[in-house]
């Protein structure tokens, strides 16, 4: 049985990781390729940015199984699953709502690739509604974990 401490530092830890692994994976390892194409379903750019996100989840979730038990391993490679999914549809989504309103998306497009960053107010409120989504999810997968873990 897991002490109410040990569920408590659990808790923290294993977002703190996977905040970790988002930034990682979304700032040094996405390519300009992937966040142009993420609102393209024809487009790999996409899956491949949510491939790299399910692997860092992975990994981030990987040393937890020594408090959490080796029988959550199935559970892991769930969320993990669950994190490629949901990520690419958060990204996917996020990029067509920007597409749509004709926020600043286009005209950043257009800017990063002439090597300008010219951004509006409505550029950043979508990113943060894309990162506010993407934490939500790390909050589901630690509770989720931990709850199973508990009992």
């Amino acid at each position: 049985m897991i002490s109410v401490t040990t569920v408590i530092i659990l808790n923290s830890a294993i977002m703190l990781a996977l905040l970790a692994k988002h930034y990682i994976a979304d700032i040094p390892l996405q390519t300009l390729w992937m966040a142009l194409n993420k609102g393209n379903i024809r487009h790999p750019g996409g899956y491949v940015h949510a491939g790299i996100h399910a692997a860092g989840t992975l990994l981030a979730l990987l040393p937890f199984l020594f408090w959490l038990g080796k029988g959550m391993l199935p559970l892991v490679i769930t969320c993990t699953l669950a994190d490629l999914v949901i990520h690419y549809l958060i990204d996917y989504t996020k990029m067509n709502i920007d597409r749509h309103f004709k926020w600043s998306h286009l005209v950043y497009e257009q800017d990063v690739l002439k090597g300008r960053m010219v951004t509006s107010n409505t550029y950043y409120w979508s990113l943060v509604g894309d990162q506010i989504a993407h934490v939500i999810t790390y909050v589901g997968i630690t509770d989720f974990l931990l709850i199973r873990a508990v009992g």
